[in-house]
């Protein structure tokens, strides 16, 4: 069985210091911590105010009522990439995609999937058709069928912004896979899988998005899922670039890299690499990432084997364990404002008055805590580590 508990901290390296202003129930975050949420927040509004992503934006409903269904988009990709990780659902890369690319209402309007060649032509929007009630049911297109590509324009009468808006399908090819969850073995799932998608959007004749995606996907049942053998996109939104690489191509190591850029200068980076013990990827053993927003850099790295081992130590105490882990050579977490040090993952003896104790069969139990040590003195609250961290051994 793939074990998961170290994905968690993946995780925890990713999401950590924007989690406590997502907590109701936890202490205010402190300085630090604020600092990279506001970083990664004007980051996203950037991304999000970008001509491209209003061009789309303000022209998704349109999608629900095409002939077609629109085809798939990365965000299943990049989901399916990343699921075990979790770094598909974290706030920037989730928001990003599922505000670009929403769900669509109606997925059955072609059998199957979408076959590019089926659909060649212009689809030109004249006005939405409305039932009794004023409620949107359909839309009538201007279609001239042919070409070599799938084109969709929405005059500026239609768009809120008053521009044209022209999206260009140049190409799309997926791959069918079925196969067989772990928990459920006497059913079989299906779906397509993109392998390669050529797009570009344009708003009032300028071109304001340019999508290029390519994959090739297997079941792997280590991960219990279907995920990229090798994965590349890049998606441009001038001023802005953002790439993912996956790629799966040696035996028993994970790549995974994602940046964004504005006008060539990096505002947001994710590189990971997950070392399994052999080809078949069910035991990790060593996970290595750099997770960078803005002026932020977390560095992360744990040797999976030597750390799990340590934390169920039968010999040890547990201050002994504690102490062990504070000396960085099991696993280490460096937090760095402009290439200088500001705070690093730390573990602690705290009391749970919840974690059942065998001896006196009872809840209350002291556990090990991660937490992370700013220099200027904050922490950030070791109850949303613990709670990140629990699989790993270190919360519990």
């Amino acid at each position: 069985m793939f074990r998961r508990f170290i994905l968690s901290l993946v995780v925890a390296a990713s999401v950590l210091v924007i989690s406590c202003s997502d907590s109701e129930s936890t202490k205010p975050a402190p300085n630090d911590s604020q600092a990279i949420q506001g970083e990664m927040d004007a980051v996203m509004t950037d991304v999000m105010t970008a001509p491209g992503s209003s061009a789309l934006m303000n022209n998704m409903q349109v999608m629900d009522y095409l002939p077609f269904t629109f085809p798939a988009v990365p965000l299943k990709s990049i989901g399916a990439g990343l699921g075990d990780t979790g770094y598909s659902e974290s706030k920037f890369l989730g928001e990003v995609f599922t505000k670009l690319f929403p769900s669509q209402n109606d997925a059955t309007k072609q059998d199957d999937h979408f076959i590019f060649s089926n659909w060649l032509g212009t689809y030109t929007f004249n006005d939405y058709i409305y039932d009794d009630y004023d409620n949107i049911v359909d839309a009538n297109w201007t279609i001239v069928e042919g070409g070599s590509n799938v084109t969709i324009i929405v005059p500026g009468a239609y768009t809120s912004d008053g521009k044209e808006f022209k999206m260009v399908i140049y190409n799309y090819t997926d791959e069918y896979i079925m196969w067989y969850y772990e928990d459920d073995p006497g059913y079989p799932y299906d779906d397509y899988f993109p392998t390669l998608m050529d797009m570009e959007v344009f708003s009032a004749g300028t071109k304001v998005l340019d999508l290029d995606f390519t994959g090739d996907w297997q079941y792997m049942a280590a991960m219990d899922d279907v995920m990229p053998v090798e994965l590349s996109m890049t998606l441009t939104m001038t001023p802005f670039t953002f790439t993912v690489t996956y790629t799966n191509s040696t035996p028993n190591i994970l790549n995974y890299a994602v940046s964004l850029k504005e006008n060539n200068v990096t505002r947001m980076s994710f590189d990971a690499i997950l070392t399994f013990t052999d080809g078949t990827l069910e035991d990790i053993s060593e996970v290595d990432l750099d997770y960078m927003f803005g002026i932020y850099l977390i560095s992360f790295w744990t040797d999976v084997i030597a750390t799990e081992n340590l934390t169920e130590s039968a010999t040890l105490t547990m201050d002994e364990i504690v102490a062990e882990l504070n000396t960085e050579e099991y696993m280490y977490c460096h937090i760095f404002e402009n290439d200088v040090q500001i705070g690093r993952l730390k573990a602690k003896k705290v009391w749970d008055e919840y974690e059942w104790n065998e001896e006196t069969q009872s809840e209350g139990n002291w556990v090990i805590a991660p937490y992370i040590e700013f220099n200027d003195g904050s922490t950030l609250d070791e109850e949303v580590l613990a709670g990140m961290l629990g699989d790993s051994g270190l919360g519990k």
